[in-house]
């Protein structure tokens, strides 16, 4: 089933878990972007404490996890392909966890790396929105990037 999201929430409700109180958060382009940089940080660092970055050093561990990113990637079309269940969440279907795999594996490498991707995403997302080869007219003409 598709779920259409035409507009961003733009307020979070949130209830502790100390007192039950309710509170709401504006989910500003800043919040969105930190929320994304601290994923990165928080992934990498239990990564990192599981040993998962134990050859850190070597010139071939980012093409590595680059591939790494590209087999989960592999995993959610078969599974999209086949209409699996995922084998270690069998409740699961396996595109949705082979995507969270994706997720999990760019947030690592950015944390590692260094990279701002939160912010790095809204730019993008904003260069995007103007792109000429954006538009559907575009993307459906001849020479378009039309599937």
């Amino acid at each position: 089933m598709t779920k259409a999201y035409l507009t961003p929430v733009p307020v979070i409700v949130a209830t502790t878990s100390i007192d039950d109180t309710t509170f709401e958060i504006q989910a500003t382009p800043e919040l969105q972007a930190y929320v994304l940089d601290f994923m990165c940080g928080d992934i990498y660092n239990k990564n990192l404490a599981a040993g998962w970055w134990d050859q850190a050093d070597n010139p071939l561990v980012v093409p590595t996890k680059l591939m790494l990113i590209v087999s989960e990637i592999a995993e959610a079309m078969e599974g999209h392909r086949k209409s699996l269940k995922d084998d270690k969440l069998p409740d699961e279907d396996m595109l949705g966890v082979e995507l969270a795999d994706v997720l999990i594996r760019v947030f690592d490498l950015c944390g590692f790396l260094g990279i701002d991707v939160g912010t790095l995403l809204l730019k993008k997302a904003a260069f995007n929105a103007n792109r000429a080869d954006h538009k559907p007219e575009n993307r459906a003409a001849t020479n378009g990037k039309k599937y």
